[in-house]
């Protein structure tokens, strides 16, 4: 079987942004594109106009701007005002449906798997197919918040299927708050990347109201003892350079299967020991502290000449089904549950998964007492309701696990007393136990500095 072709490192960064100039005019101000081609914004009355200069040139952009008629208008002059957003609209250029999908394709900077990219095509085309047979529209010029309400409900109740690959439109579950928020945040994300080109100035779906999440839809972090046989799974070889290194850093710095698939050498800081890591999802730069177990892990792995850390990851990272089938398998090896019954749908939940390392993350953390501001930072974008409801969560279990160890006073236990031992936090991983002979092989395989090291750590504790 050919081995698949590694990405380009660079095309699985996220791509600059709008290069701001000094120049203004009025109350607006001109910015260039990633095309080289300058824009012109500005606010009259309130609204947003945001204009193609058509130049790639500054002074020529600057000179448009100057004769343009747009910075000469003033708030209160409604009906010039009008005209000149008709006169606009007018002139821009019509961008069909399927001209927007492109454009969007051309210009996402995100890293997406195959399977999303699938999943927004199918999305997009069945509201195209929807607003060309409902509204007779042929191009997003056309598409009013009304408009793009009314497929949202139609979506929701089950009457249109949107899946990718599943052609059939006949009725089916009602779809959850969560699905239908992510389709309408991808159907504006779509529409967003048109709208300068369409000159709109205003999205139809940043304008609906977002539904309320289930609370029997959400993702669950995995059990104390499930995180130890997944450990002890993915030690096997077969998993080393898939499965091992998405469990051992997902469980240690609470990453996205993408960032952890994308890491790069450059963002370990070794001498820091420390990860910064711009996020695919969010863009946002988080600092995450790398832990002795991971570094050990870390400073083993061959480099190779790869600019990505797990070249094998990175290289199927778009094919989904090559990374989270294999997990979904190993979890149904296991007999861990990976389903959940949802109330007035036949469809099950998947509520454990490769994110769920992520959730597990911040309940092994909070169990641990580490302050939710600190959590919140490490993993960046999960919201403060969810994180506070591992940190409660986490609290309950290391209460009920202090009160279990108190004698059974009234005789009537259950169980019979337990003594004041310790016990471990839940979640927390811990090191398996090896017999003796297994531990001198195991010493003997050590290089000589961390030997050394190892010598120096007894002598302490020797002495204590």
């Amino acid at each position: 079987m050919a081995k698949s072709p590694l990405p380009d490192p660079k095309s699985l960064l996220p791509k600059k942004g709008r290069v701001k100039g000094k120049f203004k005019y009025g109350e607006g101000s001109l910015y260039r594109r990633e095309n080289g081609v300058y824009y012109y914004k500005v606010f009259i009355n309130g609204q947003e106009l945001r204009r193609s200069t058509g130049c790639t040139d500054r002074k020529q952009a600057e000179k448009w701007v100057i004769e343009s008629r747009i910075p000469q208008l003033r708030a209160g002059k409604i009906e010039q005002l009008n005209e000149t957003i008709r006169e606009l609209r007018l002139s821009a250029k019509t961008v069909s449906f399927d001209e927007a999908y492109k454009t969007y394709m051309a210009n996402k900077s995100a890293v997406t798997e195959e399977k999303y990219d699938r999943q927004i095509k199918s999305l997009w085309d069945d509201f195209a197919e929807w607003a060309t047979q409902e509204r007779r529209y042929t191009s997003i010029s056309s598409v009013t918040k009304q408009d793009a309400e009314a497929y949202v409900n139609h979506i929701k109740a089950g009457t249109r299927d949107v899946r990718a690959g599943v052609k059939a439109k006949s009725k089916k579950d009602p779809l959850s708050g969560t699905t239908v928020n992510a389709y309408t945040q991808n159907l504006g994300m779509v529409f967003g990347y048109s709208m300068e080109k369409a000159c709109l100035t205003q999205n139809p779906f940043d304008q609906l109201p977002r539904f309320k999440r289930s609370k029997s839809q959400r993702r669950d972090a995995f059990e104390r003892e499930e995180i130890l046989s997944i450990i002890k799974a993915v030690k096997s070889p077969e998993y080393e350079k898939t499965l091992r290194p998405l469990v051992y850093v997902g469980l240690y710095t609470g990453l996205r299967k993408g960032d952890i698939c994308t890491l790069l050498w450059s963002d370990i800081k070794f001498e820091s020991e420390a990860i910064f890591r711009t996020m695919n999802k969010t863009k946002r730069v988080v600092q995450i502290p790398i832990l002795p177990p991971l570094m050990n892990y870390l400073k083993a792995l061959p480099k190779n000449g790869s600019a990505f850390v797990f070249p094998v990851l990175a290289a199927n990272y778009k094919r989904s089904a090559s990374i989270s089938t294999p997990f979904a398998k190993l979890l149904e090896k296991l007999k861990i549950d990976r389903y959940r019954t949802v109330p007035g749908r036949s469809r099950k939940f998947i509520c454990k998964d490769i994110h769920s390392l992520r959730h597990s993350f911040v309940w092994n953390a909070a169990d641990h007492k580490v302050p939710l501001a600190i959590i919140q930072e490490i993993v960046g974008h999960m919201d403060a309701e969810m994180t506070m409801r591992y940190a409660r969560h986490a609290n309950l279990d290391s209460t009920r696990r202090h009160l279990e160890n108190m004698p059974d006073l009234l005789g009537v236990g259950s169980h019979p007393a337990k003594s004041a031992e310790p016990t471990k936090p839940s979640g927390s991983v811990e090191p398996p136990v090896i017999g003796v002979g297994e531990y001198l092989e195991t010493l003997k395989k050590l290089p000589a500095d961390q030997l050394e090291y190892l010598a120096e750590m007894l002598s302490k504790h020797v002495g204590k």
